[in-house]
């Protein structure tokens, strides 16, 4: 019996005593570069409208009037305390007031096309706006404000936002004489940690590389236990370029768990034994304890090359999708160029049909004519046969 109770101690130890959670959560995240295999994409994440994925940046919405672009995660965020730090620039090539704005979401549900910022209205959950223009005269704008929704609210654009907004900052966001090639980006924090969420900035980014952090506001509310991530941005008549650089969620440890990278080491604690802990049993354990450290070596090894070996598979899928892109343009190419031939043999066949049908008119015509010089030779024929 305290054999089996030993074991079980083993088995509780390797599933939950080694916490080798990682911080970064890369399902819910991008980061430049993205041209992979030669095709520009985000892992994990999809494209709505006139969004345009970038080397270095993905770009929501050019510096053009009436158009809308989202990016929507694909993946279901499941961690209950997060941190998200996106990195993004919005301007113009000109000091000019720009338009419309840009939004951060957090959903029940992935968002489709729509009329709020570029995202659909009656959306449940959290919208954080970058509302770069001032609808409605209070002089407010560029500013940051978030909304809750549980579906029924529709956004008041007259009104930016209001009477809906929770909480707001203002500060400006924008970047004067920005061509959409490249700028130093604004960083924005945003923490949900114990039913609190928390909004933070960093313009001053040339040096502080988002380290810098000012508050914009922090304040209890209840937001989907798990939810989608989702960027969107929209222009009107007045534009801006909307350009988001990255956007990196990570898993809030709690204090008295120390922080660590994904299969770092960490020191377990080891059971005490009783004293009168029965000699076969005392063995037992001490066969164990000496064992644990092999055990978790391998483990940790295993692990480690299914990793390795996930990283190379995915290459070689990368690989093969751009192998697989170039035979697609080259039999594209072969197909053009086959379609291009059989319709010259057609015209050539046409033409041949109308030649024939020529030389058949020309041929009837002649034997027309013969049909008519024997018809009067027989009656020349029959005159001098009568005299």
């Amino acid at each position: 019996m305290c054999a089996m109770v030993l074991w079980l101690l083993l088995f509780s130890y390797l599933c939950y005593g080694v916490v080798s959670t990682p911080v970064l959560s890369v399902k819910n995240s991008f980061k430049p570069p993205y041209n992979s295999a030669g095709a520009r994409r985000v892992a994990f994440w999809d494209t709505n409208g006139g969004t345009v994925v970038k080397d270095n940046f993905i770009q929501l919405t050019p510096n053009e009037g009436g158009v809308q672009g989202s990016l929507w995660n694909a993946k279901l965020n499941t961690l209950q305390d997060w941190e998200v730090v996106m990195g993004f620039v919005i301007g113009k090539p000109t000091n000019l007031v720009g338009a419309d704005g840009m939004a951060l979401w957090y959903t029940k549900t992935q968002g489709a096309s729509g009329p709020v910022f570029g995202s659909e209205d009656n959306w449940q959950g959290m919208g954080l706006f970058f509302d770069s223009f001032d609808n409605d005269g209070d002089g407010q704008n560029p500013s940051v404000y978030m909304i809750l929704n549980d579906g029924s609210l529709s956004f008041p654009h007259g009104q930016d936002g209001n009477p809906y907004i929770k909480a707001r900052c203002t500060f400006n966001y924008r970047t004067s004489n920005y061509d959409g090639q490249y700028a130093a980006p604004t960083y924005v924090k945003v923490r949900y940690e114990a039913g609190v969420l928390s909004v933070s900035y960093d313009r001053n980014t040339v040096d502080s590389k988002g380290s810098e952090w000012s508050p914009c506001f922090s304040l209890p509310v209840e937001l989907p236990r798990q939810g989608y991530f989702g960027l969107s941005a929209a222009t009107g008549g007045i534009t801006d370029y909307h350009d988001v650089i990255s956007f990196q969620t990570y898993k809030i440890t709690p204090q008295n768990e120390k922080p660590q990278s994904e299969f770092q080491e960490q020191e377990q604690p080891e059971p005490v034994l009783d004293s009168d802990t029965p000699p076969d049993a005392a063995n037992d354990y001490n066969f164990i304890a000496s064992s644990y450290k092999d055990v978790y070596s391998k483990v940790h090894n295993i692990e480690k090359k299914q990793i390795s070996m996930t990283s190379k598979i995915e290459k070689d899928l990368q690989g093969l999708t751009g192998r697989m892109l170039g035979i697609e343009n080259q039999a594209s190419d072969a197909l053009v160029g086959l379609t291009k031939t059989i319709g010259i043999i057609s015209s050539k066949i046409e033409e041949g049909e109308e030649s024939v049908d020529i030389f058949k008119n020309d041929i009837n015509e002649v034997s027309a004519s013969l049909q008519e010089l024997f018809t009067k030779l027989n009656n020349v024929g029959e005159k001098v046969k009568g005299k």
